[in-house]
């Protein structure tokens, strides 16, 4: 009687750990760092639109996870409409990821990204039953580069904003009724490792000038993201109703005109964000343990008994 119960209490350890891992939603919300963790979003609505110009909405998905506080929110820019891929002048790299601009064209170079591309958001929330708050055009900067900007001193070193509220400049606050927000491009140049050093001639170490080579991700041990992210969280106005979110309108400087649309690898995308954010140690600890407690209950059974 006692051996069986060991027994079960090994096991239910054991697979206690296992499930540390595999349920990332039961970890709690997600961070808001500019990356998707596919298995703790879910699904909200997948814009299928045709770009006409800075008034119409950008093609991409949209995902929500609703927390007890705040309701996180998540909008991925389709690969074939534009990503995270530029260069100066290195057109067969650029075409590689769907970016066919003629010859003659430079490319899609980080200029292009940066200062001016934004996306624009309408909320409602929920006060009461019978009171709703509106904030209308809720615009968020995909990123501002604030390294040499007047008022702005960062002791040399190039920095970045993510999701503020004007173009082409740093130090703004977000718009309500924003949380917390961050972009992928913006955890690229913070958190990637990406120094903009290659072999190839095409790399001259200047990280602005060059996203990395394609395999950057299978051997650097950090983590690119190709995709364009807008990630953020709203407070929750009613305790049982996260506010309705909608993209009302997006400026992307250059889209792709055709091309090929790839996609990342999940499971490599919340990894990568659970390593960089020292997640990744909140998951492995609980599994380290349980493992431990299994594994040795398991031993002191098997010794018992030859």
């Amino acid at each position: 009687m006692r051996t069986s119960k060991l027994l079960r209490l090994g096991a239910m350890a054991i697979l206690v750990g296992f499930l540390c891992v595999a349920g990332v939603s039961a970890q709690g919300p997600p961070t808001v760092d500019g990356l998707l963790d596919q298995e703790v979003y879910d699904f909200l609505e997948y814009y299928d639109v045709e770009p006409a110009g800075e008034q119409w909405p950008a093609p991409g998905t949209m995902y929500r996870y609703e927390g007890d506080d705040y309701c996180y929110y998540a909008f991925v820019v389709d690969t074939d409409h534009s990503d995270n891929v530029y260069a100066e002048s290195d057109q067969a790299y650029l075409q590689e990821a769907g970016w066919n601009y003629p010859t003659e064209v430079s490319g899609h170079e980080f200029g292009s990204l940066v200062g001016s591309d934004d996306m624009v958001f309408n909320i409602e929330c929920d006060v009461s039953a019978t009171r709703t708050e509106t904030y209308d055009g809720v615009k968020l900067d995909y990123l501002d580069d604030c390294d040499g900007q007047p008022g702005v001193y960062f002791e040399g070193v190039s920095s970045y904003e993510a999701g503020t509220s004007a173009d082409k400049s740093c130090g703004d606050d977000v718009n309500e009724p924003i949380h917390d927000v961050s972009t992928s491009l913006y955890w690229n140049m913070t958190s990637s490792g990406w120094n903009g050093c290659a072999p190839e001639p095409e790399y001259n170490c200047d990280r602005e000038s060059h996203s990395p080579p394609f395999d950057y991700n299978q051997t650097s041990g950090s983590y690119w993201e190709w995709r364009m992210i807008y990630e953020f969280s709203v407070p929750k106005f009613s305790p049982d109703k996260c506010c309705t979110v909608t993209q009302a309108r997006a400026h992307v400087s250059g889209s792709k005109d055709g091309g090929t649309d790839w996609h990342q690898d999940p499971t490599a995308v919340r990894l990568a964000s659970f390593a960089a954010s020292g997640r990744i140690m909140l998951l492995t600890l609980p599994l380290a343990l349980a493992l431990a407690l299994g594994t040795a209950g398991l031993l002191w059974v098997t010794r018992r008994h030859t």
